[in-house]
């Protein structure tokens, strides 16, 4: 992944996925544009998870692997979508891998940013609502 060194667009998602709405500006300030190309690797099934990604264009596939060693894709999801969210919550690993299936742009929060700012009910209830 890249960072993308664009404000105007990185505000341009904040603005039409309406985040100012769910998240205090303090956290907002934590957010990071990134790319990836299709076949990238957004995160990996088992890998300790340190940032929360918004899913803000492109598509993406979820998969995991079986114990047999096969790939199993679990889901296919476009903008917007949220990765991370339950392995936050439950404080785990994560479950699945999640690759670009087109080129992507995601917003990065890092999940120290999180227990800094921002009170856990108010990210659940952001999280059910999606």
């Amino acid at each position: 992944m890249q960072l993308i060194h664009n404000a105007t667009l990185l505000e341009s998602y904040i603005e039409k996925y309406e985040f100012r709405q769910h998240f205090p500006s303090e956290l907002i300030n934590y957010f990071r544009l990134y790319s990836a190309s299709t076949g990238d690797a957004i995160c990996e099934q088992g890998e300790h998870v340190t940032q929360l990604y918004l899913l803000v264009k492109g598509k993406a596939t979820v998969s995991y692997v079986a114990e047999n060693g096969k790939k199993l894709i679990v889901s296919f999801k476009q903008a917007f979508e949220l990765f991370g969210d339950i392995e936050y919550i439950k404080q785990i690993d994560a479950l699945h891998t999640v690759e670009a299936a087109s080129d992507v742009h995601l917003i990065r929060i890092p999940i120290d940013s999180i227990h800094m700012r921002l009170h856990i009910r108010l990210f659940c209830s952001f999280c059910s609502a999606k």
